[in-house]
């Protein structure tokens, strides 16, 4: 597929995701008043990719489909790719003039550099070094726009500031199965939920490097719809040490 035009990215917004406002059943975030300028925002930020004065700015030729993908994701191994990288990165904040904070080039260039340092992962267990890079493979070559969590909740403020999440409520894993982990919990949502493809699922930023902190390690990705329909599996295998 390669870099996605808007309306493409719009179209795959109505997919049945399950978002609440107010109390009401959002039943389409690409018409909804909350969200709709967003949506367009958005799109209007990815279809930018096909203008033909901007194509060699915002895109380049994937090594593995030949499909233009996202600068964000071009692995930097020279000056001039870290200057192509910056270049794209100041087109996008010009064009919002900076009012599109997390734009998806913000997750995108983390993946990436997960998988360019995917033999930490291999270190622990091939699989996962294998998932990473396979993960970010799937976001380079169908423009996936991401939403991410890092943060439980908390009951007691005072225990969570020392790295010990609250057990009570905090997202853990409960089983382990050979298609993966099952974990259950809650997680504080970060900014573009409603409107992204995917939720990427990071280790709490606050981890404690003792046995009881290894049932809150695990990373893994869904998408949105997975998200609604059963906000307590893992239907994607760990891509980090659990």
């Amino acid at each position: 597929m390669g870099a996605r035009t808007a309306q493409e990215y719009l179209q795959g917004l109505r997919d049945g995701r399950e978002v609440w406002i107010g109390g009401e059943s959002v039943k389409d975030v690409t018409s909804h008043p909350a969200l709709r300028r967003g949506a367009s925002s958005l799109g209007g930020w990815l279809g930018r990719q096909h203008e033909a004065e901007l194509r060699d700015v915002l895109t380049f030729p994937s090594p593995e489909s030949g499909e233009h993908v996202g600068m964000s994701f071009l692995r930097p191994e020279t000056r001039d790719d870290l200057g192509k990288r910056s270049a794209a990165f100041l087109e996008s904040a010009r064009w919002s003039g900076g009012m599109l904070g997390r734009t998806p080039d913000y997750l995108n260039s983390s993946v990436m550099a997960l998988a360019s340092a995917s033999e930490f992962f291999t270190a622990v267990n091939p699989e996962f070094g294998r998932n990473i890079q396979a993960y970010f493979r799937h976001l380079r070559e169908n423009d996936v726009v991401l939403t991410h969590t890092l943060v439980n909740p908390s009951v007691n403020r005072r225990l969570t500031d020392q790295g010990i999440p609250s057990s009570q409520v905090a997202l853990q894993i409960v089983r382990h199965t050979d298609r993966g982990i099952v974990v259950r919990g809650a997680r504080l949502l970060a900014t573009l939920g409603p409107l992204a493809d995917e939720l990427l699922v990071f280790p709490s930023t606050s981890l404690k490097d003792d046995p009881s902190s290894t049932r809150y390690a695990f990373a893994f990705a869904v998408p949105w719809t997975g998200v609604a329909r059963s906000p307590s599996s893992s239907a994607c295998s760990p891509c980090s040490t659990p």
